[in-house]
């Protein structure tokens, strides 16, 4: 005898949502999401409560429920697997998927520097950002090919994937800042060629590539670190008016976490 599995009759009521389009700023990828609902939102704010509660060190929810919401929202590709999309691509998902969700104004708190002084410490006041006014930052000169050791070798450099950085931030050995740099860094070099051979990341352990990164002169290993110096970033410019001083106030936000409120 088999149980019938009985259906919300109230769920064929909600089941009809808008899909907007999204081509990624770093990977090209075209996308196709729906909103997140409010099973999803919740998920974002009980991460958000967590970080509240225990700080920082429990930032690794907070992407997980990132992850976990576009995960869900995301309709095609159904192959795509948000853990190896380029960070900014991520990021860049997520602020346009809070837009179509909840509206395109973030509310944002502004520190008022335009006192006589540095000690003069003026009321912050509030600043409604527009999301679809965030620009992709692109620099020019910026490479994925980088030529070392007087252009005899070759390195061959992929965007950090918040994949990556996850494991290298929030994994379960905590690392010095020294450290998580060196492992960013490795974690980023796709191949390594000279003009006879060629050798691929996949094919070689993690610390075989520390230990080639930890071998480089300071010239080549700034020419590397430079890579991430000139990766495309995001860039929210605006300016407010000081209720107090009554002079503007430049607003300027380029990290993801100022956008995550």
């Amino acid at each position: 005898m088999t149980t019938e599995v009985k259906t919300n009759p109230l769920l064929k009521l909600t089941s009809d949502f808008p899909t907007y389009t999204l081509e990624l700023p770093v990977s090209g990828k075209k996308i196709k999401y729906r909103p997140f609902l409010v099973k999803e939102q919740k998920i974002l704010l009980l991460a958000l409560e967590n970080v509240r509660e225990h700080g920082q060190d429990d930032g690794n929810a907070v992407l997980e429920s990132v992850v976990s919401v576009l995960d869900a929202c995301l309709i095609t590709p159904k192959q795509l697997n948000v853990r190896e999309l380029p960070l900014l691509d991520v990021e860049y998902f997520f602020l346009q998927l809070r837009g179509k969700s909840v509206g395109e104004d973030i509310e944002l708190i502004v520190p008022d520097y335009t006192g006589e002084n540095e000690e003069e410490k003026l009321p912050d006041l509030e600043h409604k950002m527009d999301i679809e006014k965030i620009e992709i930052k692109r620099h020019e000169g910026h490479t994925d090919t980088i030529k070392i050791s007087n252009d005899s070798i070759t390195v061959q450099m992929t965007p950090p994937t918040l994949e990556n950085c996850n494991d290298i931030f929030f994994g379960s050995v905590k690392e010095t800042t020294v450290e998580q740099t060196f492992d960013i860094l490795a974690s980023c070099i796709k191949s390594v060629a000279t003009e006879g051979e060629t050798f691929f990341a996949e094919d070689l352990s993690t610390s075989e590539i520390k230990e080639f990164v930890e071998s480089l002169g300071q010239d080549d290993y700034l020419k590397l670190t430079k890579y991430f110096e000139t990766l495309p970033s995001m860039l929210y410019q605006s300016e407010a008016k000081s209720p107090v001083t009554g002079k503007t106030i430049r607003v300027e936000i380029t990290e993801f976490a100022d956008f995550f409120v």
